[in-house]
């Protein structure tokens, strides 16, 4: 862990599993229906989703709003602007 982030070497449980997100609760101190994951592809999401978690795909990454929208995430974004709509 650095800066407060996880990274696949932090965790045993690669994503989609949830343990990132949990260790990230955990460690912030905040219930998985106060957060939000966000993220670039359906592993993203579903990882977020298998925390408890409210989830936001965002277009512009690793995949297309049509591939994130396979996996039903809550919201899917095109720019990082548009967050401040869903928080």
């Amino acid at each position: 862990m650095k800066d407060g982030m996880f990274a696949d070497d932090d965790v045993v449980e690669k994503k989609p599993a949830p343990e990132m997100a949990n260790k990230l609760l955990e460690l912030w101190g905040v219930t998985a229906d106060k957060a939000m994951v966000v993220g670039d592809t359906i592993y993203d999401i579903e990882m977020g989703q298998r925390a408890g978690c409210k989830t936001c795909g965002v277009s512009y990454g690793n995949q297309t709003a049509e591939q994130l929208l396979t996996q039903k995430p809550d919201s899917v974004i095109d720019k990082m602007v548009d967050l401040l709509t869903l928080l």
